[in-house]
């Protein structure tokens, strides 16, 4: 099942991208 795998794929580069995202505004905050 590629798409399956693809899907996976999406929905962790997604949680990545958000979780750097708040980690940014952390470092930001604490500036």
């Amino acid at each position: 099942m590629e798409i399956f795998r693809i899907n996976e794929l999406v929905i962790t580069v997604g949680a990545l991208k958000s979780r750097r995202l708040q980690f940014g505004h952390i470092l930001r905050n604490k500036e």
